[in-house]
């Protein structure tokens, strides 16, 4: 009888055990789900962000050889993005010298395709916390921008040449006008003296 109460001792104990184990695994399913739907769906958006942004966007690695390149990136280079990755950065844009690293975080970048000559404003982001060293190159387009603020300033320039032309003309019509009323001056002058 001893004998079939330790079994039954034991018995509960391990029925026990399982129970606090399985409801241990309850709670942590229970309090992990949420973060991992959460987590999910962050990174659904950043996704959607990526494929959306009319920035080009382009994943590379520690040697700046291209993993991931959105759509805008896509139509800026001419390239879908299965001829974009693996492809180096640096081949595409020359001023992007060594490694990701070394690349300033903010820069404008000279882009060369047979179509046209591109400005492109690069961002590159810091390293991703992760075990394979990847940054993110955000580039845009500014070529319009550039071009739109070199015919300002030449437009500035034309306008402060006539400004000054403008000024000496003035000048000389002021100088012309007082000759000529001094003139008239003495024209009159005369006349009351001879007269």
């Amino acid at each position: 009888l001893e004998g079939n109460y330790n079994d039954a001792k034991t018995n509960l104990l391990a029925v026990f055990l399982l129970t606090s184990a399985f409801i241990e695994v309850a709670i942590a399913c229970w309090t992990t789900l949420p973060q991992i739907a959460a987590i999910d769906e962050a990174r659904k958006q950043a996704e959607n962000l990526f494929t959306t942004a009319l920035d080009a966007i382009v994943v590379v690695d520690a040697n700046g050889d291209v993993l991931k390149a959105n759509p805008a990136a896509e139509a800026l280079f001419h390239m879908n993005s299965g001829h974009l990755v693996g492809y180096c950065l640096h081949e595409l844009l020359p001023s992007l010298a060594g490694t990701p690293k070394l690349w300033p975080s903010r820069s404008e970048q000279i882009f060369q395709d047979s179509e046209k000559r591109r400005i492109l404003e690069s961002s590159v982001s810091q390293q991703f916390e992760r075990k394979i060293p990847e940054y993110m190159v955000i580039l845009r387009d500014i070529t319009e921008r550039k071009l739109s603020e070199e015919a300002l300033r030449h437009s500035e320039v034309s306008l402060r040449e006539k400004a000054t032309q403008l000024t000496q003309t003035l000048q000389q019509l002021q100088q012309t006008q007082a000759q000529l009323i001094q003139t008239e001056k003495m024209s009159c002058l005369g006349q009351l003296v001879a007269g």
